[in-house]
């Protein structure tokens, strides 16, 4: 759900401008800053407990969203090669690395302005996020259903109620997970010496669309 970047320090950051959907066939980025109001099905739709969602709304929409996942916790409650704090950021680019093999790119994109008519460089990128995000979701999930006993959903899900993180009944919801295994603390690395520069690994980064999207609209309201 990207909005337009601030880039004065304190300022609160702007609405969500983008809202995108994703399923097999299709992805559609609703175009929510273009609109006068947030439009009554995709309301319904994200407070609906009946699809798994990612992102909060409350704050500048006041929509609550419902069956939140967190692919983070998702991914440290079904693979042990996480560790470090179970609350810790795991990055979606990451996810895609380490699950499907592929790059997923950023680039400037990202801090671009999403309140103006989307470009098609906009356009491929928010798709890519969107789908990519369902994709991990299914194959965490996988993961999931053959961990005996599997981790308990309420570790990674929850519901975002008038901006406030609620569990399943309506309590309280934190990151929580009795069974995940943070590792050994980390070991203190020694200080660099004096004009020591860091000049990475050497790799280099794929660029370019890992995903054949058929189908991304931008809707956009027009009056």
């Amino acid at each position: 759900m990207p909005w337009r970047p601030t880039f004065i320090a304190r300022r609160p950051e702007n609405p969500i401008a983008l809202v995108q959907i994703a399923c097999d066939e299709e992805i559609l980025l609703v175009h929510v800053s273009a609109m006068g109001v947030f439009p009554t099905g995709l309301r319904d739709l994200l407070e609906s407990a009946d699809s798994v969602k990612a992102g909060k709304l409350w704050r500048d929409h006041r929509v609550s969203v419902r069956n939140c996942v967190d692919l983070a916790l998702l991914a440290r409650s079904v693979d042990t090669r996480w560790k470090g704090p179970y609350k810790g950021s795991i990055g979606l680019s990451r996810l895609v690395e380490i699950y499907l093999g592929l790059n997923l790119p950023k680039g400037g994109v990202q801090k671009s302005n999403w309140e103006m008519e989307l470009s098609a460089l906009q356009q491929e990128y928010a798709a890519n996020d969107s789908h990519s995000s369902l994709t991990i979701y299914r194959t965490l999930r996988q993961r999931a259903l053959v961990l005996a006993p599997p981790p308990e959903s309420e570790c990674f899900t929850f519901d975002a109620i008038q901006g406030r993180l609620r569990d399943y009944e309506g309590r309280p919801w934190f990151p929580f997970n009795p069974h995940y295994d943070p590792g050994p603390p980390p070991v203190a690395k020694p200080e660099a010496e004096a004009g020591t520069a860091y000049s990475g690994n050497g790799n280099e980064v794929v660029q370019g669309q890992p995903w054949d999207v058929k189908n991304a609209v931008d809707i956009v309201h027009k009056d």
